[in-house]
């Protein structure tokens, strides 16, 4: 798979609310890149995004992947791929950026839960600079104490 770092980066940080701290499965503590979508899922929320460079299925470790592309210029290309098995039920992903590469140990893509969208109550397709622009509007507004757990969040309806 071949994808600008600039538009990785951003879908990372757009699935990493979905991920959840602490997974008793592995595999939810990753994403998962195939069919055309980018998948993350914590069993109660789910976020797909469209990502048509994302053809094989590949998991990718979204905390690892973020720090590791943290630097980079968002205008490279990075080369993500599956290099070969590490044990019974995981396997070696390879990014690679220029000279720059990183290889994580990652549970097979066939571990990650399977995200039927039609299981969900809310379904929503969202432009979303404009949901990134409301949302920075806002935000400054939200409480950040967990005294009133309630103010902590942004309504959008």
């Amino acid at each position: 798979m071949e994808i600008q770092v600039s538009k990785l980066r951003d879908t990372l940080k757009l699935l990493q609310p979905a991920i959840p701290r602490k997974a008793a499965i592995e595999a939810l503590k990753s994403i998962l890149l195939a069919n055309g979508k980018a998948m993350a899922t914590d069993y109660e929320i789910a976020v797909s995004v469209d990502l048509p460079e994302a053809v094989e299925p590949i998991l990718v470790p979204v905390r690892m992947a973020l720090d590791f592309l943290e630097y980079i210029p968002g205008h490279q290309v990075a080369h993500i791929k599956v290099t070969g098995k590490e044990g019974v039920d995981h396997e070696k992903v390879d990014i690679v950026v220029g000279n720059t590469e990183a290889t994580w140990v990652t549970e097979q893509a066939e571990g990650f839960p399977p995200i039927n969208p039609g299981e969900f109550q809310y379904d929503a397709v969202l432009n979303g600079e404009a949901l990134v622009n409301a949302l920075a509007t806002v935000s400054d507004c939200a409480a950040t104490d967990d005294q009133r757990v309630v103010l902590n969040a942004v309504c959008v309806t």
